[in-house]
């Protein structure tokens, strides 16, 4: 086996090797002018492949190989390919290396469709892909017309058609043999063209220039355009010159108005000119260049527009191999002007490779000759269409989740040294996760900058209504305190669901931020969380000095307010409830168990319990108009509208729920373990001799048999019901009158609580 392999693999160098057997021959119909002169150069007449593989990552490529004689193109040709290999182009087949050994091996990536054999399978092209083929087509020429060079002749089955998804391909360029590199714009013709070459190139000694491109273009056109058939066919060079002149002058008169491509037939009506100084060669400035795919592997439209900013357009992309939607930023070369136009780029650089949930993630930065592309996470919304979207509808905690992960994110591009300057809701964008939990990530670094300790930020940027006012003023520079003031800005809008000020012009912004320095900013009143309003007042503030700094922010405690308390209760009331629920799902499964089924059934009784008075706590807070709760009370504002909030929490349906339940654990006849009796019993006792309340019962419920622990069966339950079980138990240790900012506040969102979080709080409970 060893021996039959050593004839068939032969190692081109330490990454690739090449497989001798099943070689790929492409054959192309040749006119020569001169069949006899074997002197001059002499396009070949087939490109030849071998299976090649790279040894490192096991890759599969095709490795082309290339026969060095001195009668043919074949020096020019190599010195085309190895241009590619350094300058890439998506219309361009990707060159990954060349090797000499003798001849030369040109490592490639492996399509196997061509357009001739995609024109056979698709027959008629709808208008939209017979334009999207043209413009690919005319990229890739540009591209060779930038780096100067001349390509001769080109057949559809030398252009490769790389499937991306449905519907959408990329065409790409791959033979070589008549293309020659140009310092003066005018390369000689060569014995042996295609069909597809201009009339000049058949001439033996002429001249040539681009305009034997537009010929080839014109032709790849027309096929396209006529569902992949050749305008006339014929066996000799001498017939074919008479077919190719009485073509182009036949093409000159003939018209296409009720054609639907009508605008393409007269584009190459146009190329297709017998004289090569008449032809038109407008196309290549009137067709801008939309299908980009970077490394092979990320693939994006610049018509899939999702976004603009003044350095750049941020549109769609996709990898190819992973399927995983992204964005891409693209910043074009030729707008960079100075240093504050290429800081994206630096910012973007800096945190390559760097993981924070709270910033977006920088998947890869590609530039060509060109343009920038910065490929970025694809997230769901920014904060200006949430919140938009959540008029008056963003909750307290909604608010503090949001600054507790900003306060995360911008801490982490503190370490890093950069100042954002424009944090606005546009550049905030978010993320559901799974449980549709909301992830925030700051965006845009366009007016970053990464600083020393010593190094001030000095340039007017940033949107006026959340610019600082060292910003605007640009007297003193400024640091990461003109992001707090930003920061202030844009919590006031999203708790009040309009700017702080009330200004249109710069001026007027200007004029408002300095009155600032006389009367310092006060939040209206609101029914909201005082303490949060307090912050804002903290952050909105003339002078940098005398704001909150990011350190402080970090670990701010934030008091919990009546609404607060009310929703801590209640979704004690909902643990409660699916905690029952899950016990409930199991008892029938151990019913054999009869300790264990008398437990449960304890468990359930104690629970029940608990949510029927936990409503009652709540019922009573509405009518008393405050919440006490240990040894605290907290007024509940009279604007508070009670109604709205129970139809919110879908109180009348838990309370029906509760009652079901009841009946439900009424119905079972089960003698209860001694243990679980006593508890019970002495709750009863307490009840006869005072009111319980949900507190006392819960106190009850801890003094139960720990099913957990003295259960090693419910160890193989489900991650849900060991969760619940843990945090009924743990439910008023759990328990804080405060927020601190900075800390992740997921777990108060209980309904959204994903299974991954469950098992982190069993595990810190261990």
């Amino acid at each position: 086996m060893d021996f039959q392999l050593s004839f068939q693999f032969i190692k081109l160098s330490q990454n690739y090797e090449i497989r001798l057997s099943q070689p790929k021959i492409v054959n192309t119909q040749l006119y020569f002018q001169n069949k006899n002169k074997e002197n001059g150069k002499k396009l070949r007449d087939a490109n030849l492949y071998y299976p090649c593989r790279n040894i490192q990552t096991n890759q599969n490529f095709l490795a082309q190989f290339i026969y060095i004689e001195p009668n043919k193109n074949s020096q020019q040709e190599i010195e085309v390919l190895d241009l590619f290999c350094k300058y890439p182009h998506t219309n361009i087949i990707k060159i990954f290396d060349l090797i000499e050994k003798d001849h030369w091996y040109v490592i490639q990536e492996d399509i196997t469709l061509n357009l001739e054999e995609f024109m056979k399978i698709r027959q008629q092209l709808p208008l939209s892909l017979k334009i999207n083929f043209f413009n690919q087509l005319i990229s890739g020429f540009k591209h060779l017309k930038l780096h100067k060079i001349i390509l001769r002749d080109l057949q559809p089955k030398h252009i490769l058609v790389k499937t991306i998804r449905d519907d959408e391909y990329i065409l790409k360029i791959s033979d070589f043999r008549s293309a020659e590199i140009t310092e003066n714009g005018n390369i000689q013709s060569i014995n042996g063209m295609s069909d597809f070459a201009a009339p000049e190139t058949f001439i033996e000694g002429e001249t040539l220039t681009n305009s034997c491109c537009a010929y080839t273009l014109g032709m790849l056109l027309y096929y396209i355009c006529n569902d992949g058939k050749i305008p006339f066919q014929t066996e000799s060079y001498q017939d074919f010159k008479q077919k190719q002149k009485e073509f182009c002058q036949t093409l000159s008169i003939q018209q296409y108005q009720n054609k639907d491509d009508y605008k393409l037939r007269q584009y190459y009506k146009e190329m297709l000119i017998y004289d090569k100084n008449k032809r038109n060669q407008t196309f290549y400035n009137e067709f801008r260049q939309d299908y980009f795919l970077l490394d092979n592997l990320y693939f994006l439209k610049r018509s899939s527009q999702v976004g603009e900013g003044q350095q750049g357009t941020v549109v769609d992309a996709i990898n190819i191999e992973t399927q995983e939607t992204l964005v891409c930023k693209m910043i074009q070369k030729k707008v960079l002007q100075n240093d504050q136009d290429i800081r994206e780029i630096q910012v973007c650089e800096h945190l390559k490779g760097e993981h924070h949930q709270n910033i977006i993630k920088i998947i890869k930065i590609i530039k060509d000759s060109q343009w920038y592309f910065i490929f970025l996470e694809k997230c769901d919304k920014n904060m200006k269409q949430f919140i938009l979207e959540n008029q008056n509808n963003l909750t307290d905690l909604e608010i503090i989740d949001f600054l507790s992960q900003i306060i995360q994110g911008y801490n982490f591009l503190k370490q890093k040294k950069i100042v954002h300057r424009d944090l606005k809701p546009e550049n905030i964008m978010i993320k559901f996760d799974n449980n549709n939990n909301k992830i925030y990530k700051i965006i845009d670094f366009g007016v970053s900058k990464i600083v020393s300790s010593q190094d001030l930020a000095c340039t007017d940027v940033g949107s006026l209504l959340y610019k600082a006012p060292e910003i605007l003023e640009n007297e003193d520079g400024y640091t990461s305190q003109c992001d707090i003031y930003s920061l202030g800005a844009l919590m006031y809008y999203m708790m009040y669901n309009k700017e702080y000020i009330n200004a249109k012009s710069f001026t007027e912004i200007a004029q408002s931020q300095k009155q600032l320095k006389i009367h310092p900013f006060k939040c209206p009143d609101t029914m909201r969380n005082i303490d949060i309003k307090s912050l804002i007042e903290k952050m909105i503030v003339f002078d940098p000095a005398k704001r909150i700094n990011w350190e402080q922010l970090m670990g701010y405690k934030l008091s919990k307010n009546y609404l607060d308390i009310l929703n801590d209760i209640y979704c004690f009331l909902l643990i409660a409830q699916q905690t029952e629920q899950l016990l409930f799902d199991i008892q029938h499964k151990y019913k054999e168990n009869v300790m264990l089924t008398e437990d449960i059934y304890a468990h359930r009784s104690i629970l029940l319990k608990f949510i029927e008075l936990t409503f009652q706590k709540i019922n009573q807070s509405f009518q008393s108009n405050s919440v006490q709760f240990n040894e605290s009370e907290y007024k509940i504002n009279q604007k508070f509208n009670i109604d709205r909030w129970k139809m919110n929490n879908k109180w009348n349906e838990s309370n029906q729920l509760l009652q079901q339940r009841q009946q439900r654990l009424g119905k079972l006849q089960i003698t209860q373990s001694v243990q679980a009796l006593n508890v019970i019993q002495n709750m009863e006792i307490k009840n006869s001799e005072m009111p319980l309340n949900f507190k006392i019962v819960h106190r009850f419920y801890i003094d139960l048999p720990n099913l957990l622990k003295n259960s090693i069966i419910l160890q193989n339950e489900s991650i849900k019901l060991k969760y619940h079980l843990l945090k009924m138990r743990n439910l008023f240790n759990d328990f804080t009158y405060v927020y601190i900012l900075g800390q992740s506040v997921s777990n108060q969102y209980y309904e959204k609580i994903s299974e991954q979080q469950m098992q982190t709080y069993i595990d810190s409970n261990k």
